[in-house]
């Protein structure tokens, strides 16, 4: 196992699209897998398939706590996929939720990387200020709010950020008078916005009573200088055919799976499991009865 984010520090920019020329070092894993399959009384395939079971009970019981016990279907989702090895459990994932849709984006492996390559620029400056009122423009609030905007612009300038392309976004963390936690609200009509979402969030509100500013806040914003020119490569007119064949042990029995390279697929190629796709980031398991659509930006989507 090989950590992207360490080979992208070594190797050239277009080093991913040789990454189909390395090879897993199944000698260096033979000794402990063997040494497990013992100790299970089991053959170095069947522990090998053990362990991939519990990794995925372990991730279900993850998803299963952030859908059904919220109260949400998994079958009313897509489940997006991304990480090294993300794109090896996904469809058994899906297939034990329910969930219809696997997504994979492109670069699946460094998708947190190129995320913080292309998000906004982003300050944030806030200060306790402890001022109550009943009624909005009972007290004045704008002077303590002009420091933090001139700190927060000082900020985006030092960054290199242009002034004209600075958005600034004030906001009030409130509660009632006597209370331990705050809400926070939009500065605009903001003891009126407290009301609102105190009801919304407990069912409940006290118009008229004291409401209480803690800290006054104020984020500035820019478009990432890299989102113009972010682009993923363009895929090729023609579909490429796949690059072999490699057997996979798959539900207790060895399967012949196509191989693929992602990076000459083309936009509406579709790809029937057992299928591998694999790139430099990482590497896409499509078993049966799933199949791989290749989408207009790259994006792989799997469904059964």
């Amino acid at each position: 196992v090989t950590d992207a984010n360490v080979w992208l520090g070594r190797l050239p920019a277009d080093a991913w699209r040789h990454a189909g020329r390395t090879s897993l070092d199944h000698a260096a894993i033979a000794g402990p897998l063997e040494t497990l399959a013992r100790g299970m009384h089991a053959t170095p395939d069947e522990a090998a398939e053990g362990v991939i079971a519990v990794v995925n009970t372990s991730m279900e019981g993850a998803l299963r706590v952030i859908s059904v016990e919220r109260g949400h279907d998994p079958a009313d989702f897509t489940l997006v996929c991304f990480g090294g090895a993300a794109g090896l459990h996904a469809a058994a994932l899906a297939a034990r939720l329910g969930i219809p849709r696997v997504l994979v984006p492109p670069a699946p492996g460094v998708l947190s990387a190129y995320g913080m390559l292309v998000a906004p620029i982003r300050k944030d400056v806030s200060r306790t200020v402890l001022r109550s009122a009943r009624a909005d423009g009972d007290v004045d609030l704008d002077g303590v709010f002009g420091e933090l905007e001139a700190r927060a612009l000082e900020a985006m300038v030092e960054e290199g950020v242009s002034p004209s392309d600075i958005a600034l976004h004030r906001a009030v963390d409130a509660r009632y008078d006597g209370q331990s936690y705050e809400l926070t609200v939009p500065a605009e009509a903001w003891v009126a916005a407290f009301h609102g979402a105190h009801e919304r969030q407990f069912g409940f509100a006290s118009p008229g009573a004291l409401v209480q500013a803690v800290s006054l806040r104020v984020d500035a914003t820019a478009p990432s200088p890299a989102e113009a020119g972010a682009r993923f490569p363009a895929l090729p007119d023609r579909p490429a055919p796949a690059r072999g064949r490699q057997p996979v042990r798959h539900d207790g029995r060895t399967v012949e799976a196509s191989r693929w390279a992602r990076e000459t697929l083309a936009a509406g190629q579709r790809i029937e499991g057992p299928a591998l796709v694999t790139e430099y980031s990482a590497t896409l398991w499509v078993p049966p009865p799933f199949s791989a659509t290749v989408l207009e930006d790259a994006s792989l989507l799997l469904t059964r």
